[in-house]
């Protein structure tokens, strides 16, 4: 019974980061730009909820999250949770949401701007989640130099090892397109 409920269930992508760290252009890359039919929102104010329907619908389910339907076939069997900004959940008291899609995702795309990799708020967040889940993504890394950059993946992976977590990390720029293929080849092979 438990295995079949599982089977039947959506498979969960989640995004976590620090606000503008590019979580819903990723998604929006990641997903064939299946999310959004127009330019992604400067700064996602809520956990926006994407899912399959048979007509284009919104439903504010309550003050922290909003459900968005969308009738486009690449989405039927997925859930994609767009979240906002991790220190905005905590000022607006929706991090007990945020960890409740953490606990039942699929998938958990974390995602630091490679100029920033010291966000406490996520650490701590990060020791919370079934690591096996996990997915690390350093995003405008053509905004860095590649000193930085590798300096910054070491940082990165020395947090990780601290934590605990062993998990993929990959490196995208701001050209999206060109830079996510293994991110795409991963979370499709894996």
């Amino acid at each position: 019974n438990r295995f079949l409920h599982r089977v039947s269930e959506a498979v969960l992508f989640v995004t976590i980061g620090g606000s503008g760290v590019g979580k819903s252009t990723f998604l929006n890359q990641i997903f064939a730009s299946a999310l959004s039919e127009h330019e992604v929102p400067e700064s996602t104010k809520s956990i926006r909820e994407f899912r399959y329907g048979v007509s284009e619908a919104s439903v504010r389910v309550n003050e922290h999250v909003t459900r968005i339907f969308k009738s486009r076939e690449e989405l039927e069997g997925l859930q994609i949770i767009d979240m906002q900004g991790i220190e905005q959940a905590e000022r607006d008291g929706a991090l007990e949401y945020v960890k409740e899609y953490l606990y039942k995702s699929s998938v958990v795309f974390v995602l630091f701007d490679v100029r920033s990799v010291t966000d406490y708020a996520m650490w701590e967040l990060l020791e919370e989640i079934e690591t096996r889940k996990a997915v690390f993504v350093l995003t405008k890394c053509d905004l860095a130099e590649p000193e930085t950059i590798q300096e910054r993946e070491g940082k990165l992976r020395k947090y990780m090892e601290e934590a605990g977590i062993k998990a993929p990390v990959f490196k995208v720029s701001t050209q999206w397109e060109g830079s996510l293929k293994e991110v795409r080849e991963y979370v499709l092979n894996e």
